[in-house]
């Protein structure tokens, strides 16, 4: 749209100015912490126990922890609606009860679970700043005119894709819009497990579940076993697609009853993995970042789809492969020359995770993170 302001573009490595304390009343009385609201889409108290107990990475918590340290935060679930028609609000009671809490602002982590807190934000008796990360955009109209009066009512909206940012900004002109580059938790130590292991993996692992083009993975898996390269591979697909000889099929799962995440499980593929595919479907935007930034935190060389989505330049940083979308040819000749050549491959791998450190990661994304929320405070 013409006349769009750019997205701010945030990469700080500074520590936030976060305002420490607030007066809570006249005559000297103890200043209190100030309070923020963080919610999301998914059971975040088990998720924060698993980090604490060293079972789940931090960058799911979406900088969070670093708000912690500077401010007293009070976790929310606030779960999909279960139908369409209420998606243009997200879950109503809920929302409610995190405005009666009285915060002093909101820091939702899915903008499309809590449309009613941003909308709300603009009242002076109830609402509460709202700083949201907004995921998806969706494709209802009626989707595009709530998302519309979201953006514009927070105070500010976070974005891990510039494509998207720019998306954001055209639909909302005048509205705060920050592209943020969200990272892994190098800390996570089944992560740096797997990049200081002493010998390399020898399995080719594709693990993603959403909008994923496995059918070309595959083809050029049965190619290279008919030129005489048999390649083992962990590939995850739902039930009944047609078999590979050397390919062990997953099926896509969710966390068992009591867990946070599937990390434990799919750490032990990463273990053995010398390569991670990423195989896009052509019409797959804002997905398959987690895996990609997981394989990097692991020193995994990756071989991924070619999306305008993705920010990271695995060619440019050394780290991996682009291959055309829906391009068998190519993913074979990506394919037969990383895992034909290990120590390129662990090369390759770890660039990325040099690359990490001192680029993008959950640390830095929380800082910036906590910037935009100390200018909303």
């Amino acid at each position: 749209m013409t006349g769009a302001a750019a997205p701010a573009d945030v990469a700080s490595t500074e520590p936030p100015g976060i305002p420490r304390a607030a007066t809570s009343g006249p005559h000297g009385r103890k200043p209190r912490r100030l309070r923020v609201a963080y919610v999301n889409n998914f059971p975040v108290a088990p998720a924060r126990l698993g980090h604490r107990l060293g079972r789940y990475p931090d960058h799911h918590l979406y900088g969070s922890n670093e708000l912690g340290a500077h401010l007293e935060v009070e976790d929310w679930t606030l779960p999909a609606p279960p139908s369409r028609r209420g998606a243009a609000l997200g879950p109503v009671a809920a929302q409610l009860a995190v405005l009666r809490s009285r915060p002093d602002l909101v820091y939702s982590a899915n903008l499309g679970s809590s449309f009613g807190l941003a909308l709300a934000a603009t009242l002076p008796a109830a609402g509460r700043p709202v700083v949201s990360l907004c995921h998806d955009i969706g494709r209802s109209p009626t989707y595009a005119r709530a998302l519309r009066l979201a953006l514009r009512s927070a105070v500010a909206t976070i974005t891990l894709s510039a494509r998207q940012a720019q998306v954001l900004v055209d639909l909302a002109p005048g509205a705060s819009i920050s592209r943020l580059s969200w990272g892994p938790d190098l800390s996570f130590e089944p992560f740096r497990a797997v990049a200081t292991r002493t010998e390399p993996g020898d399995v080719l692992v594709s693990l993603g579940k959403t909008r994923r083009d496995t059918g070309v993975l595959l083809d050029a898996l049965e190619a290279l076993r008919r030129g005489g390269m048999c390649v083992p591979a962990v590939v995850c697909a739902p039930p009944g697609i047609r078999g590979v000889p050397s390919v062990e099929v997953v099926s896509p799962r969710g966390a068992p009853p009591g867990e946070p995440t599937t990390y434990l499980h799919v750490m032990p593929y990463l273990r053995r993995a010398r390569v991670v595919a990423i195989p896009l479907a052509t019409d797959a935007p804002y997905v398959g970042l987690t895996e990609l930034l997981d394989a990097m935190a692991c020193g995994l060389p990756v071989i991924h789809t070619s999306s305008p989505h993705l920010d990271i330049d695995v060619e440019e940083i050394g780290c991996g492969l682009r291959v055309p979308p829906a391009d068998t040819k190519a993913w074979t000749q990506a394919i037969g020359a990383l895992m034909s050549d290990p120590e390129a491959a662990r090369a390759m791998g770890l660039a990325g995770r040099r690359w990490l450190e001192t680029s993008c990661n959950s640390r830095l994304f929380g800082r910036s993170v906590a910037e935009l929320v100390a200018r909303a405070l």
